[in-house]
C-alpha cells in the first residue's frame, strides 16, 4: 500500500464528531465551529467517499482545495459545496483561516427535493461550481443563522431540539439557493449541455419523489425510464455520487420514521402502508436501517423528551 492510500479518510456522519471533535452532532447533522478541532495534518489527507453533504462557511482567510480532482478557492463570505462520494485532497489554508462546517445527511434535503423540483437544478449547478460568493446581504444573513443555530446547539434540554435544528438547515438552504438566483443549469432545457445520465437521474429522482408507497427495487424504476437496473444504477452515481438504492433506501427509511414519530398507526398497519410484503420482513429492514426493531425505535422516540436529545 502505498503512501496516499494509507492517508486516505472515509468521513461520515457517524464517525465525523470522533474526526473534528464536532460541536453539535446528531446523526442527521454535525456541526464544527472551529477549524482549530480539526486534527493537525488533516490537510495531508486525501477524504475519499465523504458520505453526506458538506457546507464550508469562510469567515476570515483563504483555503485552496481539490473536490474530484477540480481545484477551488474559498475566501472571506464564501461558501463552499461538497455533495456526497467526493474525493477531497490538496488542502491548504491561510493562517488567519476561520469557517464553519456544517455536515448534513441526504435525509434532510430528500423534503427540498420533494417540494421544489427545482432544487434538483441547483444541485447540478454546484457541483459543477462548487464554491458559492455571498454578496453583502447574503453574508449578514448567514451570520445570523449561524448565531441562533449556535445559541440552540447549547439548549441541549429542549424537546424538539433535533427538529428545530433541521428547520433552521432547511431555512437556511433555502436561502443559499435564493442567493444563488437561476440554476446556472437547467435540467431538460438546452442552457448548458446536459449529460443523458443527468437527465435519467432527473427522472428517477422524480418517480422517487412522486411514488408513493414506494416502491423498493431499482429494476421497477428501470422498467418506467425504459432502461436495465445496470444503466440506471451508473447513471444516478455518475450524476448524484449516490447509488439508485442508496436513494430510494433514504425514502423509504424516511417515510418510516415519519410514521413511526409521528403517527398512531399500528406497526403492521405501518407495514401494510408502506406495502412490505410481511410484518416480520418490515421489521428486519428497521432494523437494518435504523439499528432497532419498529417497537424500540418508536419507544425511544416516546421517551425522547424525558431522557434529553444526546
Amino acid at each position: 500500500m502505498n503512501k496516499s492510500e494509507e492517508n486516505k479518510l472515509n468521513v461520515s456522519i457517524e464517525n465525523v464528531h470522533n474526526i473534528a471533535r464536532a460541536q453539535y452532532t446528531d446523526g442527521d447533522m454535525t456541526f464544527i465551529d472551529d477549524i482549530s478541532k480539526l486534527p493537525e495534518g488533516l490537510q495531508n489527507n486525501i477524504i475519499n467517499n465523504v458520505e453526506m453533504i458538506v457546507f464550508v462557511f469562510c469567515f476570515k482567510g483563504k483555503m485552496s482545495i481539490s473536490i474530484n480532482s477540480v481545484p477551488a478557492e474559498l475566501h472571506e463570505g464564501n461558501i463552499l459545496f461538497c455533495g456526497p462520494d467526493s474525493v477531497i485532497d490538496d488542502c491548504m489554508i491561510s493562517p488567519d483561516f476561520d469557517a464553519k462546517i456544517l455536515c448534513i445527511s441526504t435525509r434532510i434535503i430528500l423534503s427540498l427535493v420533494r417540494s421544489d423540483k427545482n432544487v434538483l437544478n441547483h444541485y447540478f449547478s454546484v457541483m459543477k461550481h462548487p464554491v458559492i460568493r455571498l454578496g453583502e446581504d447574503g453574508i449578514k444573513l448567514f451570520e445570523y443563522y449561524y448565531s441562533i443555530m449556535k445559541y440552540h446547539m447549547e439548549l441541549i434540554d429542549r424537546t424538539y431540539n433535533k427538529e428545530v435544528m433541521s428547520a433552521l438547515v432547511s431555512a437556511a438552504l433555502y436561502d443559499l439557493l435564493s442567493e444563488k438566483g437561476t440554476p446556472e443549469v437547467q435540467l431538460g432545457n438546452n442552457n448548458e449541455q446536459i449529460t443523458q445520465g443527468e437527465q435519467i437521474y432527473r427522472r428517477f429522482m422524480e418517480l422517487l419523489s412522486a411514488n408513493s408507497p414506494r416502491e423498493r427495487s431499482v429494476s421497477w424504476y428501470a422498467r418506467q425510464l425504459c432502461i436495465t437496473p445496470k444503466y440506471l444504477s451508473t447513471a444516478v452515481r455518475q450524476a448524484s455520487g449516490r447509488t439508485a438504492m442508496k436513494w430510494i433506501t433514504d425514502f423509504v427509511v424516511k417515510d418510516i420514521r415519519r410514521l413511526l414519530e409521528h403517527s398512531d398507526l399500528t406497526i403492521k398497519e405501518i407495514s401494510d402502508q408502506l406495502d412490505f410484503p410481511s410484518l416480520s420482513f418490515f421489521g428486519k429492514y428497521v432494523k437494518q436501517h435504523l439499528g432497532v426493531s419498529p417497537k424500540e425505535y418508536r419507544r425511544r422516540q416516546v421517551c425522547r423528551p424525558e431522557s434529553n436529545n444526546n
